[in-house]
């Protein structure tokens, strides 16, 4: 599972700021604990990194669902049932996509059966390996959630939960589906924070950037994201970034303090800009 030594609560406190856990929660009497909260980064550098860890666990997840989903609908994993859901999960080097179904209620412990699994080797391959089944129920029942919430940007882009496992608590995040890198989108960002295993919510985002499509990157030339955040840019603006790399060999992303800059096959690098400390 990706490990995370932050909370992203502590790590996003100006972009996210969670409320309570769900009234279904409080009306049972007990709200779940928060996670154990750790030194928040003290420069930008660290605060960037957590929200660059983020992005690119994200963006695996997307890449490992839409293959799957593309896999699964061309016959290569056989008869399914209308009733699985896919669940996509690191599994040593690689990600791993299953089709899952639940056994019980979501919200139950050991209810959900893997039918179906699907490994991004090469080109691809149906297989049978082992495989954390904790790690895919927790994703299963987080994606869960997600699924019966209301999605930001409706109307406007397509968003989908993306669901990632951290040391102590699970995040669902709602981000742009991967479309054509002609058209690329960002904002939308949302939160709901959830237990470890994906059982119950512990909190949600209160605020959700306004989604905007950007101007596509040109083959072989710079190209500059304008970030509508102040100081760190959104997850949605570094995936696409990341996939923008790849068109014109060098990405800025640039928010109101500061420029990270990304280089095809390098390191992020960054710059206050002019009247900001770093």
């Amino acid at each position: 599972m990706l490990k995370s030594r932050l909370p992203l609560f502590v790590v996003f406190a100006p972009l996210l700021l969670l409320t309570a856990a769900s009234s279904s929660v409080q009306a049972q009497g007990a709200e779940p604990p928060m996670p154990k909260t750790l030194p928040v980064p003290t420069t930008y550098e660290g605060l960037f990194g957590e929200r660059d860890l983020r992005a690119r666990g994200a963006l695996q997840y997307m890449q490992c669902h839409q293959e799957t989903v593309q896999a699964a609908r061309s016959g290569a994993l056989g008869d399914m049932s209308p009733s699985w859901n896919v669940a996509c999960v690191p599994q040593g080097n690689e990600w791993r996509g299953a089709l899952v179904e639940f056994t019980q209620q979501p919200s139950g412990s050991a209810n959900v059966k893997v039918q179906r699994q699907w490994a991004l080797r090469g080109s691809g391959m149906a297989v049978r390996e082992r495989i954390d089944t904790q790690a895919v129920a927790a994703v299963a029942r987080a994606m869960a959630r997600g699924l019966a919430a209301p999605r930001p940007g409706r109307g406007v882009a397509d968003l989908m939960p993306v669901a990632l496992l951290y040391e102590g608590y699970s995040e669902v995040w709602f981000l742009p589906v991967l479309g054509a890198s002609s058209r690329p989108v960002v904002g939308g960002d949302s939160l709901i924070q959830m237990k470890a295993d994906g059982s119950a919510e512990l909190g949600h985002a209160s605020r959700t950037p306004r989604v905007r499509t950007l101007q596509a990157p040109v083959a072989g030339a710079p190209w500059t994201i304008v970030s509508s955040e102040d100081r760190v840019p959104l997850i949605s603006e570094l995936i696409a970034a990341r996939r923008g790399v790849a068109v014109a060999g060098e990405v800025r992303v640039r928010t109101k303090q500061f420029e990270s800059t990304l280089r095809r096959g390098g390191q992020w690098t960054h710059r206050a800009l002019p009247g900001v400390s770093p």
